[in-house]
Order: structure tokens, then sequence, then C-alpha cells
């Protein structure tokens, strides 16, 4: 494994890392109003399908940097499909409150 290797696995890590903001505003907003679930859907799906041809092609070292960014990704979509699950149930808890 080269230096360059090492530079670009790196690299791709840092770019991964990059969603960790993202992350944290989403948990303190506790909503996902403005977010569409397809967005994370396809984001994780790719970078799963990256990650394949990477070890295809051996280089393990960015296929390491992408798996950071799906792991990142999935914890993602998982906040928003809960926020808009948990938006729904609010939604439909209030309508029947209102029904009563």
């Amino acid at each position: 494994m080269s230096s360059w290797d090492i530079y670009g696995g790196v690299a791709t890590a840092m770019v991964e890392l990059a969603y960790i903001p993202q992350l944290f505003t989403l948990w303190r907003a506790k909503a996902a109003d403005e977010i569409n679930l397809l967005f994370p859907m396809l984001n994780v799906t790719g970078r799963l399908m990256g990650i394949l041809y990477l070890l295809h092609k051996d280089v393990p070292i960015f296929a390491l940097g992408v798996s950071v960014g799906v792991t990142l990704r999935a914890a993602f979509l998982a906040q928003v499909a809960y926020y808009k699950l948990r938006q729904r149930r609010l939604a439909r808890l209030r309508q029947e409150m209102v029904t009563i």
C-alpha cells in the first residue's frame, strides 16, 4: 500500500465524516419535514454498491473509507424514517383527540 493509497483513504473518510454535523442537526431538530426519505435510501444503496466495486477493484482502503459513510448515512436514514413515522403518529393522535 502506497502513501497515496493512505492519503486517498483518509480523504475519503474525511468526506464521509462530513455527515456528522447533519446527524446532530437532525437529532436536535427532532423533525425531518424537509428531507425526502428517498435521498438517504439512494445514498446508502449507492455507497454499498461503491464498496462492492472498490473491493472488486482491490482497493480496500477506499472501501474502508466509504464504509464509514455507509454507517453515517444509515444512521441518517434511520433518523429520517423515525422522525417521519413519529410525525405521522402524532398527527393521527391529534386527529383522534379532535374527534373524541
